[in-house]
């Protein structure tokens, strides 16, 4: 969004004085668009939230029901090997980076994503799955971050709040007002002492 009113002193304040139509029209369509920001904001959150519940769940249900790994290959002892270790190792591995780089630090690259969830194709070929949904939704959460880290207002996209203050009413109010002094204060305290 191109302005040509708003300066970005106003938007860090939330307040703009309007002078003239255009600049009336310029800060009605930038609380518009800032409420427009919201709700892609908002929808960025959720799909980030929906994207953290579906691994775990994903990843619980296979842990559950694989062959290769979890808990059936757990109750075949006699089974176990070091490729069940490896790919438990390997699963372990994913759940400990998702967390850090995912849910603390917020990292959205899709390569990153891919390239953490790909080991654990090897795992289960259910995992591919789990790779192809976290690949398109990062794709689609890193192109919407940046969109709006590059947009004004980041990241509250808080509105404008627009008044009608001329500039010689300004002027007449400040010339109304006198300042306050310490001497005025203390002749007003002992005048009320007397009454």
């Amino acid at each position: 969004m191109e302005l040509r009113y708003i300066t970005q002193e106003d938007i860090e304040a939330c307040h703009v004085n309007v002078t003239s139509a255009d600049m009336f029209r310029e800060a009605r369509e930038y609380n518009i668009y800032m409420h427009d920001m919201r709700q892609k904001k908002l929808r960025t959150t959720v799909a980030y939230f929906a994207v953290i519940i579906f691994n775990f769940i994903f990843i619980a249900g296979v842990f559950f029901v694989s062959r290769n790994i979890g808990v059936p290959m757990l109750m075949r002892s006699a089974e176990f090997s070091t490729l069940a270790i490896i790919r438990l190792i390997l699963l372990a591995a994913y759940i400990v980076l998702f967390i850090y780089l995912v849910i603390k630090r917020k990292v959205f690259s899709y390569k990153l994503t891919a390239i953490m969830t790909l080991p654990l194709v090897f795992c289960d070929l259910r995992f591919t799955v789990l790779l192809i949904m976290n690949t398109l939704v990062f794709h689609l959460l890193e192109k919407e971050t940046q969109e709006q880290q590059n947009t004004a207002g980041y990241p509250g996209f808080a509105d404008l709040r627009i008044t009608y203050i001329r500039e010689d009413e300004t002027n007449e109010a400040e010339k109304v007002e006198e300042p306050y002094s310490f001497e005025k204060l203390t002749s007003d305290v002992h005048d009320m002492e007397e009454l």
